[in-house]
């Protein structure tokens, strides 16, 4: 029990530094300097969609309400009976003076029919400088201004951007908007720092330039793939091009999610960190230091040295939720959710032990095989 005590201790101070570099990296974040705003070439904003919900005009609406001297938005469906062209077209005839295009996606060139979208509606975008984000982003009228602000320099290919989530209603909504604030989005910026740059994309934002886009294999190379948005940022910087870290933080709404549509969509964002990562991902096992922290207090038979470093590491990590979700990225329900946090790291370690059971993963409603970052329909795989 000693050997065990010790080792899951060890375990622990691991989880507890991973903390500390988390709220370094975040607040290093916070305080670098911001790109000058003089540069605002024109942009087309592309926007596939699928269905609409509650949130939906709302988040159109913003998109049609930026302050920027010009731009054109996007939008590609694949049906004409869905949802959101009824939103679309409504928003349309309220901003006349936007412009706004509505293209029809008939065909389906891959297995990632958002990414087939996109090779269908870019012969639209009328501009040099391209601004792709998913359906269920809010953002405010300088958007436009702040993301565009680093391609004033020449090099510069791609830029994303970290966000914050609204949760719904349910607690499991809750538990998911927590957790990008004060899991993903801090994990995501401590990689940025020990990176030394940007290497990767989050489909929060993707800004690019046509040039980059058409360097590294255009839309087309990301027809199979699931972790599009990653593979994006990645195939830019490989070309040669600059990438950045855009200061603008962007809101998405964590969706009403009952438990099984929480592990579902947990499974499928973990294996396909998992596939694209995954030296990476199996070090997540050193980051859970609340629970290797319990482990030690269990097999030390609860000594005073294993309780402190709980009361430490426990510490840490709400330090890291209050600093980078509370200051950093300004979550306005963090305080209100973060007695869910306790639940938010059980079940974070559930799944990251879970999504290494299996390579399947539903998305939009469809199931998917996952390998080598390709996804293809899961009736297609007769092991399945």
């Amino acid at each position: 029990m000693f050997i065990l005590s010790i080792l899951c201790a060890v375990l622990a101070l691991c989880g507890g530094g991973y903390y500390a570099a988390c709220l370094m990296a975040s607040l290093r974040f916070l305080t670098e300097p911001k790109a000058g705003k003089n540069f605002a070439p024109p942009v087309t904003i592309l926007k596939p969609v699928k269905g609409a919900g509650p949130e939906s005009e709302s988040c159109f609406r913003s998109h049609f309400q930026l302050e920027y001297p010009e731009y054109q938005i996007v939008f590609g469906v694949a049906e004409r009976s869905d949802p959101a062209v009824a939103v679309i077209e409504k928003l349309r005839r309220e901003f006349p003076k936007v412009d706004a295009q509505l293209v029809f996606c008939p065909e389906q060139l891959g297995a990632n029919r958002k990414i087939s979208s996109l090779v269908q509606i870019l012969p639209a975008a009328k501009y040099e400088h391209l601004v792709i984000n998913d359906a269920d982003m809010l953002v405010s009228p300088e958007y436009l201004t702040e993301v565009m602000a680093p391609f004033a320099n020449e090099k510069m290919g791609f830029v994303t951007c970290v966000y914050r989530a609204l949760p719904s209603k349910t607690i499991w909504s809750k538990v998911e908007a927590l957790g990008i604030c004060s899991e993903f989005m801090p994990a995501v910026l401590l990689a940025r720092m020990i990176e030394g740059g940007v290497n990767f994309g989050l489909g929060a934002t993707l800004a690019c330039t046509k040039k980059a886009l058409v360097a590294m294999g255009g839309f087309e190379a990301l027809l199979n793939r699931l972790a599009d948005d990653y593979d994006l940022g990645t195939g830019i910087k490989r070309s040669g091009f600059a990438t950045a870290l855009s200061p603008y933080i962007p809101e998405t709404h964590a969706p009403d999610y009952d438990l099984h549509g929480f592990w579902n969509h947990q499974i499928r964002w973990n294996r396909t960190v998992r596939d694209a990562r995954p030296a990476g991902y199996a070090g997540l096992i050193f980051t859970f230091g609340i629970f290797w922290s319990l482990l030690a207090m269990l097999f030390s038979h609860g000594a005073l040295w294993s309780s402190l470093l709980f009361a430490a590491v426990f510490g840490m990590r709400y330090l890291v939720a209050i600093g980078a979700g509370g200051i950093v990225l300004n979550d306005q329900f963090l305080i209100r959710d973060l007695w869910l946090l306790p639940l938010r790291d059980a079940m974070s370690m559930a799944v990251w032990v879970g999504s290494y059971f299996g390579k399947t993963v539903v998305w939009r409603g469809e199931r998917f095989v996952l390998s080598d970052g390709t996804i293809q329909s899961a009736k297609a795989d007769p092991s399945e």
